[in-house]
């Protein structure tokens, strides 16, 4: 799950920013792209809060660690 770090310093386009990527997440759908899962009910976030994005879990890391 990634969460925006930012709660307190979201400004009301960067919380429409970090919606929409979650939402584009969400629509994409291609076996070389990380899926994107639905949120739990108790992981939904309150009125104003940015939504977390839930991804399917893949072993191995993250691209970062690959050289």
């Amino acid at each position: 799950m990634k969460k925006c770090g930012m709660n307190n310093e979201l400004t009301p386009r960067l919380l429409e920013k970090w919606n929409d990527e979650v939402e584009i997440m969400r629509r994409i759908n291609h076996e070389n792209v990380v899926k994107a899962l639905a949120t739990p009910s108790q992981l939904e976030p309150k009125a104003g809060e940015p939504a977390p994005l839930v991804m399917e879990y893949c072993a191995g890391g993250d691209l970062r660690n690959v050289s």
